[in-house]
């Protein structure tokens, strides 16, 4: 079996599903506690196939290689985009991220495609540029994009997405844990190498993505909602600080890898966080 039909097909209203979890995965809730065990909530094989045949899907259905030019188009033609342009291009961007974290997740290498990584991390620096007025790094950016929106580019970023191949669900869950105990240095450490603080957030982003997809497809597993709402408010506090460190790299002010340190409000809840997956 090879292409699309290898994985599964659902209805538009789980896609919906979805991006409704995808829209508040940064969203900061006080209220929400961790579930009591099985915090790691690790899946089966079928399962993890069904949650990367969902990411898939939602990038397939949900990005248009014409529509994301047009948004590129208009940003250089303007040198910024209107606010509805900006919805779709935070909406398209979105689907990308997901899908990346899915690739990450899932796959045997745990990484990322080469060009949908380039073309997201493409997509981050535009909307960078583009909300902070900084014009020459827009200018750099838009000629980069269009060269990964060249049809023969995107149609081999397509077919390595559509190709992919999965790991097992014990090694994944395995990596997974991995990534969890990855985040005790970052608690102890009161100060954290720029690199460090950029690895926290990414662990986190991606596991926000996983429950965020598991809550999706099994809407009735409460260890996946509430690790993902939970999760949600320690990804919402760290990106609001990586904006911050981007703008001010972007004007000059420090650079993108010095020293940071984790705020009361997030390392409290990461905390709480590795105490309730080391303890099941």
């Amino acid at each position: 079996m090879s292409g699309e039909s290898r994985w599964q097909h659902f209805p538009p209203h789980t896609l919906e599903r979805l991006f409704d979890a995808i829209e508040v995965d940064d969203v900061v809730e006080d209220q929400v506690s961790l579930p009591e065990r099985g915090a790691l909530l690790c899946a089966d094989d079928k399962q993890i196939h069904q949650c990367y045949s969902l990411c898939v899907q939602l990038w397939i259905d949900g990005v248009s290689r014409g529509a994301l030019l047009a948004l590129v188009d208009a940003l250089k033609q303007h040198g910024d985009l209107t606010v509805a342009e900006r919805r779709r291009f935070k909406s398209i961007r979105a689907k990308f991220k997901h899908l990346r974290f899915a690739q990450r997740l899932f796959s045997k290498n745990h990484k990322g495609g080469g060009l949908l990584h380039c073309t997201t991390v493409t997509m981050g620096k535009l909307q960078d540029a583009f909300r902070g007025g900084h014009q020459a790094e827009l200018k750099r950016n838009i000629r980069t994009m269009r060269q990964l929106l060249l049809p023969p580019v995107w149609a081999l970023m397509r077919r390595n997405i559509i190709h992919q191949q999965l790991d097992s669900a014990t090694a994944i869950c395995d990596y997974r844990q991995r990534c969890f105990q990855s985040l005790a240095p970052s608690i102890e450490s009161l100060v954290l190498d720029g690199q460090r603080f950029h690895d926290t957030r990414k662990v986190v982003s991606q596991q926000v993505a996983y429950y965020d997809t598991f809550r999706t497809l099994y809407p009735d597993n409460e260890v996946a909602t509430r690790m993902s709402r939970f999760m949600a408010a320690i990804n919402g506090l760290m990106g609001d600080r990586h904006d911050d460190i981007i703008e001010a790299t972007l004007n000059g002010e420090r650079a993108y890898g010095d020293n940071e340190s984790l705020s009361e409000d997030v390392r409290w809840r990461l905390e709480r966080l590795v105490t309730a997956l080391r303890h099941g």
